[in-house]
């Protein structure tokens, strides 16, 4: 099939470049009902090699695969406590090393950890870097941190961008042979530059911003974190970075880029808030179909979860067209929460927490989002504040675990949890 389209392709080119073509395009209208059944048929061929086109590239793409169910018991258990020197503000998880199990990612005011979990209670930190200097001169009363973990830059490691309201400007964090250590962000912001200039030739859009260009896992996605750390601003999720309200805790400024797509030519925005305190974005997920799923969430100040997901629909799936945005709130949640499919059903799982002060007793529930609705899966109340959520493979036993951090208000002490 994918050989007839060619073949028709090629017809079509050779009858638009002829030389008979180009005579009787000078003749005018003396050969104009010639010239007018020539083009017809010229149409004709040019539908027909579409749709050959379209037909050989639907019938080369793999089909898809459902995710596959697996049975989950949620109950709370305490696995460690670690004292980090030094508030913590923001905790995930991701297999930083490849070596198949995921290791729990601590940023505090001043230090990013590379912390492992080795079973029986025993925490080891595999590395530790410090935010570059200088100390913010204002920041608010509660520190604020944020952290994005991703493959900024293509290569096949991850990366980690961080930045705390204690320091005046942030870092991108490479680990590599054992260490984190700091990527020079002078040749991210070379590196942008270029690819800037050569995405800029290749489009006749005079605003494409950097993060369209390329996207996740780029040398321009990399440039646009290291630009945000430079300027001081906290990643949010990849290509997107805020900055606080000064001596607020929370953002009301930042860098946009669309968080879904742009899938075969369709970018959906999300309508972030003008204020609001925390944003989580997955794009590692799967529907029930095993289509790409890609979830975002942000909790404004009112308290208001606002939940967007985004299915990516292939040509023909009359199902997923339909209905390829899903959307839904949650009211009186706090500022910590996680998105995962811990059930690997094709229905996100998420992780909420309470509304209550810094340090005050806290809970987490867990909430299904199936089909627009949330159902409550899972409660657990704690006696300190919920600092940190992350969901992560943490034992190698290919599985999720939703992993909470507890501490009492101003402890640099964590005690950490698993709910599953």
């Amino acid at each position: 099939m994918k050989r007839d389209a060619v073949t028709v392709m090629a017809l079509v080119c050779a009858a638009m470049g002829s030389p008979t073509a180009r005579a009787d395009e000078r003749a005018g209208g003396e050969s104009g009902s010639s010239t007018s059944e020539r083009q017809r048929a010229l149409k004709a061929l040019w539908r027909n090699a579409v749709e050959l086109l379209e037909a050989a590239s639907d019938a080369n793409e793999p089909p898809l695969v459902p995710p596959q169910p697996i049975a989950v018991r949620w109950r709370a258990r305490r696995i460690s406590s670690i004292d980090l020197g030094a508030p913590l503000l923001a905790l995930d998880s991701a297999d930083i090393d490849g070596n198949g199990r995921a290791e729990l990612l601590f940023l505090t005011s001043r230090d990013v950890f590379v912390i492992e979990h080795r079973g029986r209670r025993s925490l080891t930190v595999r590395s530790r870097a410090s935010l570059p200097p200088p100390p913010a001169t204002i920041g608010p009363r509660d520190s604020v941190g944020a952290m994005v973990v991703s493959d900024f830059d293509g290569d096949g490691r991850l990366e980690i961008a961080a930045q705390s309201s204690q320091q005046v400007r942030g870092a991108v964090f490479a680990y590599r042979d054992g260490n984190l250590a700091e990527l020079d962000l002078e040749l991210a912001g070379e590196t942008d530059r270029k690819a800037g200039s050569a995405a800029e030739q290749g489009s006749d859009r005079p605003d494409r911003r950097p993060s369209d260009a390329a996207g996740q896992g780029s040398a321009t996605a990399l440039a646009v974190a290291a630009r945000a750390a430079r300027a001081g601003k906290f990643p949010l999720c990849v290509g997107l970075a805020g900055q606080l309200e000064p001596g607020r805790n929370y953002f009301t400024a930042f860098e946009h880029s669309p968080i879904f797509g742009p899938w075969a030519g369709e970018t959906v925005e999300v309508p972030i808030p003008a204020r609001f305190f925390s944003i989580r974005c997955r794009d590692n997920l799967l529907d029930s179909a095993g289509r790409a799923l890609t979830i975002a969430g942000v909790v404004s100040t009112d308290g208001t979860l606002s939940l967007w997901a985004r299915r990516q629909c292939r040509r023909h799936d009359s199902e997923c067209h339909s209905a390829p945005t899903t959307a839904s709130t949650v009211s009186d949640v706090g500022v910590v929460f996680e998105i995962a499919d811990i059930d690997r059903d094709g229905h996100a799982e998420i992780a909420v927490t309470a509304a209550t002060p810094p340090g005050a007793p806290d809970q987490v529930d867990v909430l299904s989002w199936k089909d627009g609705r949330l159902d409550r899966l899972f409660r657990r109340s704690f006696s300190g504040g919920v600092v940190g959520l992350t969901a992560g493979d943490i034992d190698g036993d290919d599985a999720l675990e939703v992993i909470a951090a507890i501490r009492l208000s101003g402890s640099t002490r964590i005690d950490l949890w698993t709910i599953n």
